[in-house]
């Protein structure tokens, strides 16, 4: 359930590209019909956002996400990557972050502001993946840590980062 929840929660995401769209239309509505406790989870507190761009008024839903939850599945595909890529187990923590998910006081978490300053220099990725519309993902190498980064994007937009912990030397899903 915890696979169908974080495919929920990005692919309602608003930004998403069509295909992303379609998939929370056709797959993700589904899922919800079919299982009531996805549904309660899935829509945890409710809110509607009233926001205002370029002069156009518009009304949109925001939902409490478990961020728990949403990391250790980001966590289980960053360590399938890796091994997928690399032949190895990835052995680090990893922290997990994220612009598209803010608190209830609309901040995003630190971490991926300061992600977000890279990506407005412009920085084009080498993404890989089969089918990019859906999920790509690239490992980035930086010459000021010994680690290697993964930005994964799903739907063109939902931007996710799994960052090793420089102290841990065993992986975990866990925080």
């Amino acid at each position: 359930m915890d696979d169908e929840y974080v495919r929920n929660v990005i692919a309602m995401t608003k930004g998403n590209n069509d295909v992303g769209a379609n998939h929370f239309k056709n797959k993700g509505l589904r899922s919800l019909q079919r299982s009531v406790g996805l549904s309660n989870i899935t829509f945890r507190n409710p809110k509607q956002l009233n926001f205002i761009k370029d002069d156009d008024k518009s009304k949109t839903m925001a939902v409490e996400v478990d961020r728990n939850r949403f990391d250790k599945v980001m966590r289980k595909i960053a360590y399938g990557l890796f091994y997928f890529k690399f032949n190895q187990t990835w052995r680090y923590k990893l922290g997990i972050a994220t612009h598209n998910l803010v608190t209830d006081s609309l901040i995003t978490d630190p971490i991926a502001e300061r992600i977000q300053y890279y990506n407005k220099l412009g920085v084009d990725f080498p993404y890989e993946g089969s089918n990019q519309e859906v999920f790509k993902y690239s490992f980035l190498h930086f010459t000021f840590s010994n680690h290697k980064w993964l930005v994964m994007k799903f739907y063109d937009w939902f931007e996710v980062w799994a960052i090793p912990k420089d102290s841990s030397i065993e992986p975990s899903l866990e925080t």
